[in-house]
């Protein structure tokens, strides 16, 4: 995991420039997201990959990829229905607030851009969420498994996934500025560090 942290948010500061140019500018943050994001997975992408072929190697790496693609199915539904209920919720709180700048971007743009910005949304979060996963649930759960139950190692891997996220949170939480937002930092820290612990431990139950 320390390898995973280490090319993850080394690509992001290298990117950037460092933390000097922390937080980014509002402006900023919408052009340069989606490869900054792109940055963080090169963390569990390269050594997700890295250490399966140390301790599979290639014929071992491929079966074992074999197996942890097969579903549970069970936990399917909820799997896939979760984000969206979430998601939902979110959005429905969020437009209750009077405030613009606490909406989500898909309320406050005109209903032409909605639709390419709503598939472009879930086009992304299915290619990050794909990628990581190499990482995250291909090596990472299996052999957290070896050594703790299925519920230890969904909180635990889901706190560490939820903190992974948080320099790029960090990053993204500037205002008109340049400096720090506690206000769009705030809603990043239940989101790590409760809901994606949680949707962790789903995962890991799918994925057995």
């Amino acid at each position: 995991m320390l390898l995973c942290f280490l090319l993850s948010w080394g690509s992001v500061l290298l990117f950037v420039g460092g933390m000097k140019n922390f937080p980014a500018l509002p402006e900023q943050t919408e052009q340069e997201l989606p490869i900054v994001a792109a940055a963080t997975l090169l963390g569990p992408i390269v050594s997700g990959v890295a250490f399966s072929l140390i301790k599979y190697g290639r014929k071992g790496t491929s079966q074992h990829l074999r197996e942890r693609t097969r579903w549970n199915n069970s936990y399917a539904a909820l799997f896939f229905c979760a984000p969206a209920i979430v998601g939902s919720i979110l959005t429905i709180l969020s437009a209750l607030v009077s405030a613009d700048e606490y909406k989500p971007a898909i309320l406050t743009i005109n209903a032409e851009e909605r639709v390419s910005y709503l598939l472009i949304g879930l086009g992304y979060g299915a290619a990050a969420g794909i990628f990581e996963e190499i990482g995250w649930s291909f090596f990472a759960t299996p052999e957290m498994l070896e050594k703790l139950t299925q519920l230890d190692t969904g909180i635990l891997l889901g706190l560490v996934w939820g903190f992974w996220h948080f320099l790029v949170a960090i990053w993204g939480s500037g205002d008109a500025e340049g400096r720090f937002s506690v206000d769009q930092f705030l809603p990043w820290i239940p989101w790590n560090t409760l809901v994606l612990p949680l949707y962790r431990v789903l995962m890991v139950q799918v994925f057995l």
